[in-house]
This record gives structure tokens, sequence and C-alpha cells, in this order.
């Protein structure tokens, strides 16, 4: 199952203490392992800074080569992620012919060096269930992304001066730096419908917005 999750902080928050604290909260998820990884966006401590947390349930590639947070080796990218991708093995294929080498077998690695050598439009050639956060080092850019359907969850927190992101309400909870808020209008579609919809959770509401600093 796995479970992703991740503080981008403007630098008022130190981003390791809750994002550990979300790891924790989601140790039934994956149990085979666990990955930490920080990035400041700026030069000297205390400026801008994301950390992504990874547990891990191995299931295509049992190896260490599958361990996340992945760093890729070259460009300095860093990707976690949660699901399954169904071609894979046509994309490890078509990167091969581009030059890509492959140190595992899983499905991660193919994900990660598909985002490093197509960008955002790798999203587009994907086929499958998918949330992960993908860091990109040249830019100091977060891509965030879920699969359509939204299979494999993917639940966000957006304040001034931080995001909070993971697999679970209950992780986002755990960080503590997530207000245990009822949401009225997810309360009223999880009555209704048995479900809240899509922005909506029963715990809380999420904003659109951008960090400051």
């Amino acid at each position: 199952m796995c479970g992703i999750c991740g503080v981008i902080s403007s630098g008022r928050i130190e981003v390791k203490p809750p994002v550990r604290r979300m790891m924790d909260a989601m140790i039934h998820r994956g149990p085979d392992d666990e990955g930490f990884e920080q990035f400041l966006l700026s030069d000297g401590a205390g400026g801008p800074a994301v950390g992504f947390g990874f547990r891990r349930l191995s299931i295509l590639d049992l190896s260490t080569a599958g361990h996340q947070p992945m760093r890729h080796a070259r460009s300095g990218d860093c990707l976690v992620f949660n699901g399954e991708i169904y071609n894979f093995r046509q994309l490890r294929a078509r990167l091969m012919v581009e030059g890509v080498r492959f140190r595992s077998t899983g499905d991660t690695e193919v994900l990660l060096e598909a985002l490093v050598h197509w960008g955002e439009r790798a999203l587009d050639e994907i086929e499958g269930m998918f949330g992960l956060a993908f860091y990109h080092a040249a830019t100091n850019r977060v891509l965030l992304a879920r699969d359509p359907v939204g299979i494999k969850p993917l639940y966000l927190a957006t304040y001034p001066d931080r995001i909070v992101f993971a697999s679970e309400v209950r992780a986002l909870l755990a960080s503590g730096l997530v207000a245990p808020d009822l949401d009225p209008a997810g309360v009223a579609g999880f009555l209704m419908y048995g479900a809240p919809q899509d922005p909506l959770t029963s715990a809380f509401a999420l904003f659109e917005g951008r960090i400051a600093g």
C-alpha cells in the first residue's frame, strides 16, 4: 500500500519533526522500510525547505534499490510515490532507447526517470494509479500529482507559510501543522453520499495558495 507525506515550508517551520510524525502515523501502510529527505530551497539555514517522508510496502522490487524517497544521481531530483504504474515496462523500454540505464526492476525508478527526462508531460504517459511528490532540483519546484480518478489518495492542506500533504488525513493531523477542525461542507457530503466529495474532506477545508517567502 505504501504512504507518502511531506511539508513545504516558507522557513518559519522546521520540516523534519512534522514529517517524521506523519511517517509514524502511517506505519500500517508500509512496515517494510521508511525514508526521509530534506531539501533547502535557498542558501543558508532557516529558509524555505521541503521534507519528503515515505513508508514502504515492498511489492514489485523487494530489494533496497526500491528505497524511497528516491534520488536521481545526476540531477538531484527526488520522488516519493505510492501506487502502481501499469505500463512501466513499456516506459522503461522507451527510456532505455534514450540512453537511460536502470539499477532496479520496479516502477518507481521508471517513474523518476520519466519525470527527469520528460518533465510534467510524463504524467500524460502514465497508465496506473498513483499519488506522488516530485522535487525538481534545478528549479526548486515541487510537483504534487495523483491519478485522475483518485484511486490513490493525496490529501493537501495549504496555508500562507506551508503546504502539508499525505496519503491519509490522519497523517496530516499527526503533523501538528493542520488544525482538526470540521469542514461543514465535507461533513454534509459525507452524510448525504457516504463520502466527502473532492476537494473536500470531513476533517478540514482545503485552500488554494502559494508559499510566502
